[in-house]
């Protein structure tokens, strides 16, 4: 049931596997037997709302300590919405800007509030994150809001599971409330609608409410939420 994670593993300097089990109860001792057996450092647990609560998980799974639900949010994408180009473009290199704007968009990531991991590893993280996005190997395209020469925004979408998918979502923390949100999910519905999509989704963390209630009020609706857990040797 462990599927090693080559790409993680060479990032964060560890030896890192996963279980998506689709019955993770009924197997936990086998879990836990394998877990214990094995040589990896980390084990990262998904588990969905059907398989049990958290604390049920908790119980039966040894060591495992929830770090994360992530919600997938999907909106139909029927036709082009209006849009203020006046400040958006397409960013098409690196900038500081942008390096900033991902760091910020992870606060709330399960790298980030996981104390295990080292506060660079999560920085490194975002940091290659945007940058595989602005050169186009993770994503098709990169919005940014910028105002009086100043970078407040940016949006990565790309494709998942025949779906347009938001990557990164991030407004400036001196620049919120101003409705450059809502601008940048109405440029990824354009790109997804231009691009022949019609679904355009969202991941993010259930405990980032404001990013949910962004996304609910902008007529996303709640697909699904995964219970994220770290198992840690």
């Amino acid at each position: 049931m462990l599927q090693q994670l080559e790409w993680d593993s060479n990032f964060f300097g560890k030896k890192i596997a996963k279980i998506d089990s689709l019955e993770l109860i009924k197997n936990a001792a086998q879990i836990n037997r394998q877990i214990k057996e094995s040589s990896f450092d980390l084990v990262y647990c998904f588990a969905r709302q059907n398989e049990g609560n958290v604390e049920e998980i908790v119980n039966v799974i040894d060591n495992a300590v929830w770090v994360d639900g992530k919600v997938t949010y999907l909106k139909e994408v029927q036709k082009q919405v209006n849009i203020d180009l006046t400040f958006i473009g397409s960013a098409n290199e690196m900038e500081n800007g942008l390096f900033d704007l991902a760091i910020q968009t992870g606060i709330y990531s399960r790298f980030h509030t996981d104390k295990r991991f080292e506060p660079d590893q999560y920085i490194n993280l975002y940091k290659k994150w945007i940058e595989n996005s602005v050169n186009r190997s993770i994503a098709d395209e990169v919005g940014v809001w910028r105002e009086n020469e100043l970078l407040e925004g940016m949006i990565t979408i790309g494709e998942k599971s025949g779906r347009a998918d938001i990557g990164l979502v991030g407004v400036d923390q001196s620049a919120r409330g101003k409705g450059i949100a809502t601008q940048l999910l109405r440029f990824a519905e354009n790109f997804a609608y231009n691009k022949g999509f019609k679904e355009l989704q969202v991941v993010t963390q259930q405990q980032n409410e404001p990013a949910c209630r962004l996304y609910e009020k902008y007529g996303f609706e709640l697909e699904s939420v995964v219970n994220i857990f770290h198992i840690w040797k």
